[in-house]
Order: structure tokens, then sequence, then C-alpha cells
């Protein structure tokens, strides 16, 4: 996946069989990367200093991988039946906001829609990091769907902004 930034943090996967499908025209005449939720991951730089996060995502029903990974941090832990888990997702995202296709949720009490594309929007109330796409540290936990756009930013947007990103 190549980093748009300017910055070169490009994200590889040098195993092939651990490599997400490239799909053309999957999302109307846009690609997305197709995560077999088995071991299908992304690397790159690790980013320390993550505020504000969208991706526009489509998640496969009774996935619970992750979006955002790192080998021994768990700040976007998902929820069983929620979005965030209250024991493991890091306070800065539960802390922040989490706004959903525009609409500010709750992410402890709320999940999102699978088999069909949502816009995800993060902002966090501090600083969080992460290192892949779609993997928890050591365990089995990997990204079940498809990812059609990943933007980081390491400042906190204001919801106008997040809006006009939207």
């Amino acid at each position: 996946m190549k980093d748009k930034s300017g910055q070169g943090n490009d994200a590889t996967q040098d195993v092939n069989a651990s490599q997400p499908e490239f799909v053309k025209n999957a999302l109307g005449t846009k690609p997305v990367l197709r995560f077999d939720g088995s071991d299908d991951f992304l690397e790159f730089e690790e980013v320390n200093t993550i505020r504000t996060v969208f991706m526009v995502i489509n998640r496969n029903p009774g996935n619970q991988g992750f979006l955002l990974g790192h080998p021994s941090a768990y700040a976007f832990h998902p929820g069983v039946n929620t979005v965030w888990s209250n024991s493991w997702t890091d306070t800065s995202i539960l802390n922040g906001l989490l706004r959903i296709n525009g609409n500010a949720k709750d992410g402890l009490a709320e999940n999102y829609a699978s088999s069909e594309p949502v816009i995800f929007g993060i902002r966090t109330s501090g600083r969080v990091r992460a290192s892949n796409l779609s993997k928890d540290r050591g365990n089995s936990l990997h990204w079940h769907g498809e990812v059609a756009e990943v933007i980081v930013y390491n400042e906190p947007l204001p919801t106008s902004a997040m809006r006009m990103v939207e």
C-alpha cells in the first residue's frame, strides 16, 4: 500500500501467503485490499503520534480483527459486539471521538454495520501508535474484510475538519 503523504512509509508484506488480495473495481470503480481474517496483514514503520484516523472499510460478518495493530500495543482493540473493548482499547481512543459515516457513535455500546462500506473516523484524546494494518500482537486476531483507504494525522482534527475529510 503506497503512502501518498510523501513520507515514504509504505505498507508492505514480504510473505506471499500473508498478503491481502488487491481487488480492482470492488468499491464502485475504486480498488480495495481484501484481508482474509486468517493471516493477512501489512506492516509499516511505526507511527507513534496518531491523533486522527480515517478509514474506508467493509467488515465481514463476525469479524473481530484489528484495524490497526502493533507488536506490543493494542490501542485499537475491538470489542466482542462493539467497536471497542472496555478492557483493552487504549483510553486515548475511548476518551476520543468515534464517527461512523459522519455520525458520532459510542464505541463501547455500539458496533458498525458489516457487509457494507463505512467511513470510520477516530479522533483520539492523546497519542496512540500502530505499525500494521490488521494484526494483533502475537494473537490470531486479523482483520477480515476490505480496506479501501487509510488517512492518518498526527494532530487532533476539529470536528468541522473531520466532516470535510469524511
